[in-house]
């Protein structure tokens, strides 16, 4: 268990609880300097990589005429791949009458409408209360997201530090 002096909860500006923590450990300190300096280095990289990534993907759409890949090397044997697909969404609001005119008696065997069923926060806020909270994460889906890592390299400009 930490020790109670070196963690304190705080609300994050979104809403969400977060726990400050201390860091003594001379270890986890040196992984977090390094971690800051590692995502630094790869942001500074972030343009010149969309730049490059941005050309390449050009070049492979003049080959292509519709989705596919393309595969491009080099004399040296370096490889880049492209892979174009398209993702049929949902068809917006404004244009379901004038898709259902189109269609017409084939409408509804071409159209599939579902119904997605969510907890709101207020159910969300009572299956952690006490009371019925048990009894209600039963009927819930619940699954732990990936932990988020972000590193700030400078806290000192934060507000309130």
């Amino acid at each position: 268990m930490p020790d109670p002096m070196t963690a304190s909860r705080h609300l994050s500006p979104d809403g969400h609880s977060e726990v400050w923590v201390t860091v003594t450990d001379p270890v986890l300190q040196a992984l977090i300097r390094f971690g800051a300096v590692v995502q630094e280095r790869i942001r500074s990289f972030d343009p010149a990589l969309k730049h490059a990534e941005d050309t390449i993907v050009a070049a492979a759409l003049e080959h292509l005429e519709d989705d596919g890949e393309v595969v491009f090397t080099t004399p040296d044997r370096m490889r880049a791949r492209v892979r174009v697909e398209y993702s049929w969404g949902e068809i917006p609001d404004e244009n379901i009458p004038s898709l259902h005119e189109l269609l017409g008696e084939r409408y509804h065997d071409l159209v599939e409408r579902t119904v997605i069923v969510r907890p709101t926060p207020a159910l969300i806020a009572m299956a952690c209360d006490g009371d019925r909270g048990y009894e209600i994460r039963r009927h819930l889906s619940i699954r732990r997201k990936a932990p988020v890592v972000t590193i700030v390299p400078d806290c000192s400009s934060e507000k309130g530090t």
